[in-house]
């Protein structure tokens, strides 16, 4: 399980070949007045072939953000969701 406790959310993104979406919500995230420790974001990247992984994984090294990034093969959208619980 990734949702921790001590969070008063998580914020669970299942993804596919949706770069420009994630890049948009990560960044916009990144502004958000609540303060860190009581959010985290869980990106579940289900087979990407559009460079999202690679994107999110830069972005995490540089980002505030309570990131986990979580890879799979594709099984469609309901099998990351699970994933990212």
């Amino acid at each position: 399980m990734n949702i921790r406790p001590e969070h008063l959310l998580s914020v669970i993104v299942p993804s596919f070949n949706r770069l420009d979406e994630i890049r948009d919500l990560l960044l916009s995230l990144e502004t958000q007045t609540l303060e860190r420790k009581r959010f985290q974001v869980i990106i579940v990247d289900d087979g990407s072939t559009d460079g999202t992984g690679d994107w999110v994984e830069a972005f995490k090294q540089k980002s505030t953000l309570d990131l986990v990034f979580l890879r799979q093969d594709h099984q469609g959208p309901g099998s990351a969701r699970n994933l990212g619980m």
